[in-house]
Formats: C-alpha cells, structure tokens, sequence
C-alpha cells in the first residue's frame, strides 16, 4: 500500500536500481514470499496445503508510473498454489473472491453439499462474472462485456476494457 514504506533495514537492498517506489516493494514481497515457500516446503505441513494467494485491489500505478483507472482497479491476482497436487496453469476467466471458497472445496475434492454465493473456478458450467461497486455505479464485469448500473438505469454496456487506460461514461 501507498507509500510503499520498506523496514529500515531492507530498504536500501531492494530499493537499488528502481525508478519508482512501488518496485522495491513489489521486490520485498517477492522475497518474502520466496523465503516462506522455501520453509513450507521443508516442513511437515508445506506438501499438503493448498496455497491461496491474492489481494483486495491493484496499485494505483501503471507500469510507465501513470495512475491506474477503470476496471482495472479490480485486476488481482488470484493464484492457488498446491505444488504436488495442482499443475501449472492459467485462466482469464473473470472470477471474484466470493469464488475462492466453491474453488478451495473443489480443489480439496470436498464434496458434500454447503452454501456459498460464488461459484467454483474449477467448474466450466457457470457463466464468470465479477459484480462490484464503484463511484456510483454498479459494476457486473463477465468475459468480454461490463456493464454499469446507476441505480435507475444502464449507464453503459461495453466491451471489457482490457487495452484502455481510461472509461468515459
């Protein structure tokens, strides 16, 4: 999170050669993260856990260091991570975080009933889709299409805006 503050200690080592200050943190964190996935996988428990790996929302930058706007603002990683039982792989699917729990159970291969609004990633049957709330308006992105609600009407029906820094309504 802004303003990317580093330890006192770890700062100078992964700040070197950045040109803005999220980058030593995104640097940090991937250390982190390295370091505790070398001690899980030493451990008695690492081999048998599923990892699940995300955040609540982007940074406000662009890689060029322009603000980030639109939808955007809602492309997370989403990653599950289970090295000696999930292969690599990778999906554009939209999904949203209500779908970690359908997702989690799936994966786990637990299969009794239970309740959840979200639906499985693992599962091809249900259209993906993400629903949010932004400035005033509804947001319901699906694969390739959002549309904006503003309470009365629809605002706007557009294609996914993938490759546009910027949404006029």
């Amino acid at each position: 999170h802004h303003p990317y503050r580093l330890p006192p200690e770890d700062a100078a080592r992964f700040s070197e050669g950045t040109v803005l200050p999220i980058q030593a943190t995104l640097r940090y964190t991937d250390d982190a993260l390295r370091t505790f996935f070398q001690r899980a996988e030493r451990s008695d428990w690492g081999g048998n856990t599923l990892f699940v790996l995300t955040a609540d929302h982007t940074a406000d930058l662009l890689q060029d260091g322009k603000m980030n706007s639109g939808t955007r603002d809602y492309w997370v990683p989403l990653v599950y991570y289970m090295p000696e039982h999930l292969e690599p792989a990778s999906d554009a699917r939209v999904t949203q975080h209500i779908d970690i729990l359908p997702t989690v159970l799936d994966l786990i291969g637990y299969h009794r009933p239970f309740f959840s609004f979200g639906h499985s990633s693992v599962r091809r049957e249900a259209a993906p889709y993400a629903a949010t709330a932004r400035d005033h308006l509804y947001l319901l992105m699906g694969d390739g299409h959002e549309l904006y609600f503003d309470g009365e009407r629809v605002a706007a029906f557009l294609p996914n805006a993938a490759d546009s820094d910027t949404l006029a309504l």
